[in-house]
Order: structure tokens, then sequence, then C-alpha cells
């Protein structure tokens, strides 16, 4: 067995390489338990009268090395001793006391890579025979695989890529005519960064010449579920006994399994001021840093833009740059008309008067001569036009209002 531990610093993050191989006839349960921690295999043994190995080492001319074959039988095997009887399962796997480095993380990059071969007479079932999966630990929908690849019966079979989205919705993302593989080696490559919603996944199938069998890539799909602890792989079959007919005794040959682990890309904050202090609103998970972007978020400072209206909507041509807002600004820029100069009190005012202040039920205007004017509210909207010397403010909501002119002038007046 070669079982390797590589220590990488990457941007404050650590990259750890473990492969897991075939060493030669032996006790092949001790070498995966060793390399994949606790008791990691999933066997039908004791459903045998007698001793037999569903997992041993046979030497492979093709790739001139020691691979792992697992048998699994049509009749007699089962799932976790007659469990279930419905199913049957020999596979290994990543689960809770296995090495961190074995086990994804939130965020965190992995990539999976193996060899493996199936019989150039492999028979696939109509309903599941998984050989990989990518399973959650933890939370409430643990049970649905987030990505499996299975051989499907059909004309002709397919060897599918299937995404799971949870609570068993299930998408096949990619397939391949399976007899492009049969009987022949297959490198699989499988790199996931596990995030919900915004993972990312890049999963291809070649032959050992590099003929590609299928390639399949996603820059932003579920890859992680709900109070999830980690996501563990498993290898082996895993396949259901509900079409047992069109199965046969099978063998699958895996070679050199390989996990590679990123650890999980931190976040970083925008420094759009160049202060070196981030911006706690404004920020994106990358395993390398962005141009503009840093590791703190403790900047609370920004442009404010001064609110002469008290309209809440700031002048864009007056602006301050200040870590607490001062007194008359706001944080947006969306006023065009910032009309402090225009506002004046009604003692200020000579050819028009409004009343009574404050309004109840209907606001009284004099001096108009028959000039137009329009209502807004705070906010800017304008809610009327009219040039009425009287208008009813029953429907209007107790708050502060305008009254503007035609020619700019603008009176404050509030409704009670």
């Amino acid at each position: 067995m070669a079982l390797v531990g590589l220590q990488i610093p990457l941007f404050a993050q650590e990259t750890t390489v473990t492969t897991i191989s075939a060493d030669g006839p032996g006790d092949t349960y001790a070498l995966l338990e060793q390399a994949l921690g606790g008791s990691p295999l999933e066997v039908p043994d004791c459903d045998h009268d007698e001793m037999f190995k569903h997992i041993e080492e046979v030497y492979d001319e093709e790739l001139d090395r020691n691979v792992f074959k697992f048998y699994i039988h049509k009749y007699i095997d089962t799932d976790r001793c007659e469990t279930n009887v419905d199913r049957q399962r020999n596979e290994i796997k990543a689960y809770d006391p296995s090495p961190d480095y074995l086990k994804a993380i939130q965020r965190e990059v992995v990539t999976y890579e193996w060899y493996f071969k199936i019989d150039a007479g492999f028979q696939a079932s109509s309903n599941f025979t998984h050989l990989f999966q990518l399973k959650v630990v933890g939370g409430t929908d643990s049970a649905n695989p987030l990505l499996t690849i299975t051989p499907r019966k059909g004309d002709p079979n397919k060897l599918q890529l299937i995404h799971g989205r949870g609570n068993n919705n299930y998408t096949t993302v990619k397939e391949a005519d399976l007899s492009l593989m049969a009987g022949k080696w297959v490198k699989a490559f499988c790199k996931a960064e596990f995030a919900e919603d915004t993972g990312k996944l890049d999963f291809r199938l070649e032959l050992l010449d590099g003929t590609g069998v299928l390639s399949y890539s996603n820059e932003s799909i579920d890859m992680w579920r709900a109070g999830a602890s980690f996501v563990r792989p498993k290898w082996g079959i895993y396949r259901s006994l509900n079409d047992v007919a069109s199965l046969r005794d099978e063998e699958v040959l895996f070679a050199d399994f390989q996990v590679t682990e990123i650890g999980a890309c931190p976040v970083w904050y925008e420094d759009a001021d160049g202060d070196g202090l981030g911006d706690p609103n404004s920020f994106v998970y990358e395993c390398e840093r962005p141009e503009g972007y840093v590791q703190n978020n403790v900047d609370t400072c920004q442009d404010w833009y001064e609110d002469a209206d008290e309209d809440g909507l700031g002048n864009p041509e007056e602006s301050q740059y200040a870590c607490e807002q001062p007194e008359g600004f706001v944080a947006n820029s969306d006023d065009d008309d910032d009309l402090l100069s225009n506002i004046l009190s009604i003692s200020e005012r000579v050819e028009l008067t409004i009343y009574p202040i404050p309004v109840s039920s209907v606001l009284k205007i004099e001096g108009l001569n028959g000039a137009g004017y329009s209502i807004h509210d705070l906010s800017g909207q304008k809610l009327l036009t009219s040039n009425k010397s009287e208008i009813s403010m029953e429907a209007f909501n107790a708050g502060v209002y305008f009254l503007k002119t035609i020619n700019g002038e603008v009176i404050r007046f509030v409704k009670q």
C-alpha cells in the first residue's frame, strides 16, 4: 500500500494528497482499514457460510501492478448481513473515524482520482448499480448522495453521472454508452468545491490512451446539504435486486484511489478604498486572493451623500467620506433634485401660503394664481398634480410631504 500525506502551503491553506494502492496479495481488509480508518468496509462476507473475502488484491498485466478486485454474487449477497435484502453492497468508504484529510468540509476543494474496469460482459440493472458516490454526513438529508456514477440497463446500456439535489431529487447530468468502457481501464477524475448552490464540479472519464468517455463541468451547482458535517467518498458495487434477472455474479476492478484535499477557500472582503480594511457587506469565497480584496472585515468607512431636502435620498454631487454617518447625509446617491435651497418656511414665503399645518383633512393653498403644483412623499415619489386651491388629504397616511410648484419652489408640511 502507498499511503501518502503531503503538506503544501497555498495561500494560508493546506493541500493533502492521500493515495491508497494495492501492494500485492495479503490482508487486503487490514490495508484498507489502515488507510481509511475505523471499519470502512461494507462487505457481504457474513452472508456466506464459508469464509469468502469480497475484496482482494490481484495483479493486472495491463497496468503492470496490483489492483483491488471487488466481487459480488447474484444470489447470496445482501446488504449488511440481510438488513436489506432488496439490494446488495460491497463498498469501501471514508466516514466519521476516517482522517480529516479524507472528509471534505464546506467551501473545501477536493479532487478524487482512481482507475476502474468493468468486465466486457458486465450486465447493468434497470435499477441502480452504483460504482462511486459522494455523500454528506450529518444534517437531515444524509441518505441521498450528492453525486453518483452508475451503469444503467437500456438500449444501449449507459453509464450515468447523477447529481442529487436532496429530498430524493436526482438529475442525470451526463451519460455515455457503456460499451465505450466495458472491458477497458478507465481513469476517473472528480473535482468538487463543496457549497450550497454555488458549488463547482468537474468530472471526467477517459481511457488509458486519453480517449474521452464522459465529461461534465458546472460552475454553479449545489454540492452541500444544510446541517451537514462533511462529505465522504464511497467506491465499490452497490446495486438493486429489484431487477435480479438482469444481473450476474460480477467483478469490478479498482486501482490507486487518490484524494487531494485543498483547505477550505477563505472569505475575502472588498477593499474598494485601498485602505487595507475590508467591507463586511461585500465578500467572495476564493482560493486565491482576488485583486482589491483583503481578509479582514473591519472597514465601516464609506461615502455619504448630502440629503439637503431630507427625503432620504442623497445628492450624488455632494459627498463626504466618513466611518460614521454625518448628520444630514445618507448612504445612497439616488437624489437628482436635492432642493434644500428652495425649501422655505411658510413665514418666509410671500406669494404662496398653505394651511392648516399640520393638516388632517383638507389642505388649503393661497397665492397660486392658477399655477400648478405636485405633492410628493418623503421618498420623493409624486402622488398627485393639481392647480386647485384645496385638496383632500383624507386618503394620505400620516407623515411628511412636499408641495412643489412649477417654478421649483418647495414647501414641506405634515399630515397628522
